[in-house]
């Protein structure tokens, strides 16, 4: 791993083969700031057929003495074979307002395997977009984890565009939000080949003031027959005055394809509340094993054992209405 700043100046030639293939300056408004604004990143290669056993782990931290707007450009390349794991996490340590425009264009290149976590924790002041880009050869996995803990206003872009036979792609994302947060994920799924598969499940929990959207597209090109995708957003509304938006998308040109999407906006279950209740459990402890229950089935996705104990963690703690921080930091930040 490396500055993108500096492998550009060292290694011009792997960075213009891939720099802003990806990234459509035209369509994306947040992608044309990026770009302009962009000074540096982290730049991750992985070489052909070799194998990462260990997760590489990212901090970004946001710390200043005044209001910031911050801009980072990621770019990562996976040759054919290769495998890696990657963590990212995002953290502000002061209180200060951040606006942050993460943009990073991901290369995965046949038969090659990536997972990819996103773990966001920052305070209310904070407003947040992260641009996604990723691009699959033939017979490549790619699964994306994006865990929302915190913050006050979050955007998250991810587009996948599946662009060999063969290959598959899980997407899963959950988002826990109280007072007057808002989190909106846009995934979009572009199936240019045949003998794919794609797979997303997205599960919102929002209380008090809360706002949440989701905008799920997937495009199966004419070209992509024998396609498997499929699509669903679930939402937990712990309140009447938290509001949830979806839009689930399907676009099918092809004919021999197996898709689906679906989505359900709802309150916590009384009748099963009564259940556990009726068996001595309190009504708050009774609610929270109901939540954790909820945001399990994605839970359970994550293959990385440590990452998976430390989110069943911080979950718990999110829904207790314990800080956002995470517990154990260094960083004795206050959100």
């Amino acid at each position: 791993m490396e500055s993108l700043e500096k492998m550009a100046k060292s290694n011009p030639e792997i960075v213009q083969k891939y720099y802003a293939k990806l990234a459509d300056t035209v369509v994306d408004f947040f992608v044309a700031l990026n770009t302009v604004y962009a000074k540096d990143g982290y730049f991750l290669y992985i070489p052909k057929n070799v194998v990462i056993e260990k997760p590489i782990q990212i901090i970004n931290l946001l710390k200043s003495e005044e209001n910031t707007f911050a801009t980072q450009r990621n770019l990562v390349v996976i040759e054919p074979g290769a495998s890696v794991k990657l963590i990212l996490c995002d953290h502000t340590l002061n209180l200060n307002q951040y606006l942050s425009n993460s943009l990073t264009e991901i290369f995965v290149g046949e038969n090659a395997n990536m997972d990819y976590y996103t773990v966001q924790n920052q305070h209310n002041n904070s407003t947040s977009i992260n641009s996604v880009f990723i691009q699959q050869e033939k017979n490549s996995n790619v699964t994306t984890h994006t865990v929302s803990l915190h913050g006050g206003v979050i955007r998250n872009n991810l587009k996948i565009i599946i662009n060999g036979e063969n290959a598959e792609a899980n997407m899963y994302g959950m988002a826990f939000l109280d007072r007057e947060q808002h989190i909106d994920n846009a995934t979009q799924v572009i199936h240019a080949k045949p003998h794919c598969q794609s797979n997303q499940i997205y599960k919102y929990v929002l209380d008090d003031k809360s706002t949440g959207a989701f905008s799920g597209r997937i495009h199966v090109t004419r070209d992509a027959q024998k396609t498997n995708a499929f699509q669903r957003n679930n939402n937990l509304l712990l309140t009447d005055t938290a509001t949830m938006q979806t839009k689930p998308q399907l676009i099918i040109d092809a004919d021999d394809v197996k898709c689906s999407h679906g989505t359900t906006v709802g309150q916590i279950d009384e009748e099963a509340l009564f259940y556990l209740r009726a068996r001595g459990i309190d009504e708050d402890k009774a609610r929270m094993m109901m939540m954790n229950a909820f945001a399990h089935e994605v839970v359970q996705q994550i293959k990385v054992e440590a990452l998976r104990e430390r989110i069943d963690e911080l979950i718990e703690k999110r829904l207790n209405g314990e800080v956002a921080r995470c517990h154990e930091c260094d960083y004795n930040c206050e959100c």
